[in-house]
């Protein structure tokens, strides 16, 4: 498979995903303009409010509701992937605490 082959094939499936996942789209398109725009911090000026290290991504904590467009959290890699492996075996997301509040523990997948 040549790179262009690959690269239309990468293609077709994000736009596959997008339509499956319309919600989620829309928010991930959203917080990234107001990046852009200014109206939020990178997620590099944070801390991880999982376990503490530098943030890399905004995390949807909540959902991707548009009630819940900007309901984001800083957090890094290893902790989004632990949480969006927690959410899809059905935990609930915490969301009784206060913004800026660190979480105690660290979430895994096993």
């Amino acid at each position: 498979m040549t790179l262009k082959e690959k690269r239309a094939r990468a293609v077709l499936y994000v736009q596959r995903h997008n339509q499956k996942n319309p919600d989620r789209y829309r928010a991930r398109y959203k917080v990234q303009n107001a990046i852009v725009a200014g109206k939020i911090p990178p997620a590099t000026d944070y801390k991880c409010v999982y376990c503490g290290e530098p943030a890399t991504q905004y995390h949807h904590h909540v959902s991707y509701s548009r009630q819940h467009t900007f309901s984001i959290v800083p957090c890094c890699r290893k902790c989004h992937i632990a949480a969006d492996c927690r959410r899809r075996k059905g935990a609930k997301p915490d969301v009784s605490r206060k913004p800026g509040e660190r979480l105690v523990g660290h979430l895994s997948c096993a």
